[in-house]
């Protein structure tokens, strides 16, 4: 655990995601939110690292589902908030909104489900009816970002 001594943001308390990963997901059980800050990139458009946040429920107060947005916790400990793109039976097929690949988790690996996204300094319900509706075509694009990523793989070597 880090804390910042300098002027700049003095009250901001970084964790690791070893120090993290057990106050979320106790968090998520007591049936409280937990609001996580956005890191990196493989969420874009959707999610930007510039201050860009998700709220998280547990996935007994938001079923898990096509199109939802999970935080998940990866096999070799990392953790990652990613987009379901299919799901069957306890399998998951996630991946970024920003990524071409997709990768596989279970239902177990799942921490919470993102329950609302704030954005541009407003809050999105992931239930809203827009919402929505970009979340089904986030999920239908994945086709065109393997094609895309493929010609410019291809581009790239000449």
């Amino acid at each position: 655990m880090k804390t910042n001594n300098g002027n700049e943001n003095a009250n901001v308390l970084s964790l690791s995601v070893t120090e993290l990963v057990p106050i979320i997901k106790e968090t998520l059980n007591s049936s409280l939110p937990f609001v996580l800050s956005v890191t990196g990139n493989s969420m874009r458009p959707t999610l930007r690292s510039s201050g860009d946040k998700v709220e998280l429920v547990s996935k007994e107060k938001r079923a898990v589902k096509k199109g939802e947005l999970v935080f998940f916790e990866r096999e070799n400990g990392t953790c990652i908030l990613h987009r379901v793109r299919k799901l069957s039976g306890e399998t998951l097929t996630i991946n970024g909104d920003a990524q071409a690949w997709t990768e596989k988790a279970s239902m177990s690996q799942v921490i919470g489900v993102a329950n609302s996204l704030y954005r541009k300094g407003k809050w999105i319900s992931c239930d809203s009816f827009l919402y929505r509706v970009y979340s089904k075509i986030i999920v239908h694009t994945l086709f065109f970002k393997r094609v895309y990523a493929k010609v410019r793989s291809i581009l790239r070597k000449k």
